[in-house]
């Protein structure tokens, strides 16, 4: 079993950064950048209410990608001058949002917040960073684990060969294949059966133990098309998805990945390729 691919998302609902090395944090993948690190969802978009916006508000989220020039980071799109997104330009005013249920507490970012709303002027986008530690699930993902703006999990660990099954059963069906970018995982596998990854306890490194915890539950981002930014026709890989992968007990909720964390203090570095335990 290798490591077949490495993805941070440094925006919650943006396109994400392909890596050939990542660290392995409690918070789940980073990498050094200028004085510090950036991490995965480190940021998110609200609205004028302040209410969480992906993809499913908003499938033209996908189109907007992220990129490293030097120390900083930037946020493109097609047809707009790129913009960097600095920590250090967050807001000293604070406000309270809510991924799903847990309540976080935001700083705003004004000039990408700005950028976005000339993009989308009748969504008031706003983009976010926490102003204070998030509350985790620790009943669900333990006491040593935390994330910025993931739905649960500081990590979502996928599996090659589900993929490569499932466009299997696409085409048998008439439909078109999807590719990696639909399930924003941060770590694929590759050297397993298809699905095999829900029944892992573990995978083993050398500094520390990656605790898989449970299916994800996979929504209707999963059939927004990446480069066009639109929901595909026929809810495209959903239903198929649900059919081939349930989750548990729920027959038509589709299950894909697996929801993890990193059970270590220290930061070591993963890469493509790296074979695993």
């Amino acid at each position: 079993m290798l490591i077949h691919a490495l993805n941070l998302y440094p925006v919650k609902a943006l396109a994400g950064l392909s890596l050939r090395r990542a660290l392995l944090t409690s918070k789940g993948l980073a990498v050094p950048l200028g004085a510090g690190l950036l991490y995965d969802r480190q940021w998110m978009v609200i609205n004028a209410a302040g209410q969480m916006v992906t993809q499913r508000q908003l499938p033209a989220l996908a189109r907007l990608q992220p990129k490293i020039q030097g120390e900083t980071l930037y946020l493109t799109a097609a047809g707009r001058t790129p913009i960097a997104l600095n920590q250090g330009e967050m807001s000293s005013v604070t406000s309270h949002s809510q991924v799903w249920k847990t309540l976080v507490e935001v700083q705003e970012n004004r000039a990408v917040s700005a950028w976005l709303a000339d993009m989308f002027p009748a969504q008031g986008l706003k983009l976010v960073s926490l102003a204070a530690p998030r509350a985790m699930l620790v009943e669900r993902f333990g006491p040593n684990s935390s994330t910025h703006f993931a739905d649960a999990a500081p990590y979502l660990i996928a599996n090659t060969a589900s993929l490569a099954a499932l466009n299997q059963a696409l085409l048998d069906e008439g439909e078109a294949c999807v590719d990696e970018r639909r399930f924003r995982a941060n770590i694929w596998l590759s050297g397993l059966r298809a699905f095999a990854e829900h029944a892992l306890p573990s995978l083993h490194l050398p500094q520390g133990i990656i605790r898989m915890v449970d299916h994800c539950q996979r929504c209707s981002v999963i059939t927004v098309d990446p480069d066009a930014g639109v929901f595909a026709p026929n809810a495209t890989p959903f239903k198929t998805l649900a059919r081939l992968n349930a989750m548990p007990a729920q027959p038509r909720a589709p299950a894909f990945g697996v929801n993890a964390v990193f059970e270590q203090l220290d930061t070591p570095w993963l890469e493509v390729g790296e074979p695993l335990l």
